[in-house]
């Protein structure tokens, strides 16, 4: 079992953060709260960041449109506070809240509560905490978390470069509320298209981030080396894409796990490189100078299955050609004298051709000599 003691730590850090309730939040950056009134102000730009806090490393998250309305409670350099919009949602963990009568709302039970962007502990933290005996409403539940709508005084930020002021609150108030009534449409469209199109936006997220992946990998290669660094880096990207995709295709999940079997083996091909390196110069004989192909050499391939274009639009060549044994893939195909497009049918084919040691999309590829429609 391979030790990565470093992100195992940064995984940890978190949940500690979480069990703890985040009760000591010392953060020498945080500004003070300001006192002036606060005032309305229109976005200006078209997707601008809101932040958790007032630096752009903080994370982002949301994007706000041109014309979104918003309350400045803060000031903080070039960043304004902002209270987060209405119908903002964020999610704050069971532990810390109990259900109210209703079941529609929860009552914060914790003491200055994390509440996050999303559903766990990786999830960035607003800055500002959720107060004893607040009651939200709950959105949804997922596992041991709460969806709630986020309470107005909770603050978020934004560069003052993306907004105008137009004035105090009081004065504004028809455009606030306008302002708040878009906001609220908008969200009712975008929750009906994620309903709709949640399948298919896992599936094309996942294969954007395989082609990214398969890409960066394929460079990795071409430079060669034996620093394991990156490779554990897109291993740990890819899994983290697998878990929140879950909605994807079979077959997108399928190649993604053969890609991530292809990083495993990547990093056991490096550490090997290296030990051989070093077994070498302690031996005094000359040391190698690249690491062993990612796949087996073979000269005669004869494989039977039925191929299919899968697309990876996070890289160049945008997919691949796959023969698919089964319910598993099994080989990515090129053929520099034909199209197989041709043959990407539900009937099988038979392939042969030559495995030259290199992988796409995390499978050995074959360069093909013959296809045969069966």
């Amino acid at each position: 079992m391979r030790s990565r003691p470093a992100r195992l730590v940064a995984r940890l850090v978190p949940l500690t953060a979480l069990l703890l309730g985040g009760a000591t939040r010392a953060r020498a950056d945080q500004p003070a709260p300001g006192g002036a009134d606060p005032t309305v102000a229109v976005v200006t730009g078209d997707r601008v960041n809101l932040r958790v806090g007032p630096r752009v490393d903080d994370a982002e998250v949301i994007q706000l449109d041109q014309g979104a309305v918003l309350v400045i409670v803060e000031r903080a350099g070039e960043w304004l506070g902002v209270q987060v919009p209405a119908g903002f949602s964020g999610a704050v963990h069971s532990q810390f809240v109990e259900l109210s009568d209703d079941r529609d709302h929860v009552k914060v039970v914790g003491t200055e509560v994390n509440l996050r962007r999303g559903a766990g502990t990786e999830y960035p933290a607003f800055r500002d905490r959720l107060r004893k005996d607040a009651v939200l409403p709950v959105l949804a539940r997922e596992g041991d978390w709460f969806v709630v709508e986020a309470p107005e005084e909770i603050r978020a930020y934004v560069s003052s470069k993306y907004v105008k002021e137009v004035g105090p609150v009081d004065a504004n108030a028809e455009r606030l509320a306008a302002g708040r009534e878009s906001r609220a449409a908008r969200e009712r469209l975008r929750g009906k298209a994620a309903v709709v199109a949640k399948g298919e936006g896992d599936d094309g997220a996942l294969r954007q981030e395989l082609g990214t992946i398969s890409k960066t990998l394929m460079d990795l290669r071409a430079v060669g080396g034996y620093d394991v660094a990156p490779i554990a880096a897109l291993e740990d990207r890819l899994d983290e894409a697998i878990k929140t995709r879950a909605g994807a295709t079979p077959r997108a999940l399928a190649l993604a796990k053969v890609l991530l079997e292809d990083l495993r083996r990547e990093t056991e091909i490096r550490v090997a490189y290296a030990d051989e390196i070093l077994a070498k110069k302690r031996t005094g004989q000359p040391a190698p100078t690249a690491a062993r192909p990612p796949a087996d050499r073979k000269d005669a391939v004869e494989v039977t299955g039925f191929i299919r274009w899968e697309p990876a639009p996070g890289w160049d060549g945008g997919g691949a050609f796959v023969l698919w044994v089964g319910d598993k893939p099994a080989n990515a195909l090129r053929w520099a004298s034909g199209d197989i497009k041709s043959f990407a049918t539900d009937r099988p084919v038979k392939v042969k051709g030559r495995q030259l040691g290199g992988r796409l999309l995390g499978l050995p590829t074959i360069e093909i000599d013959s296809l045969t429609t069966l």
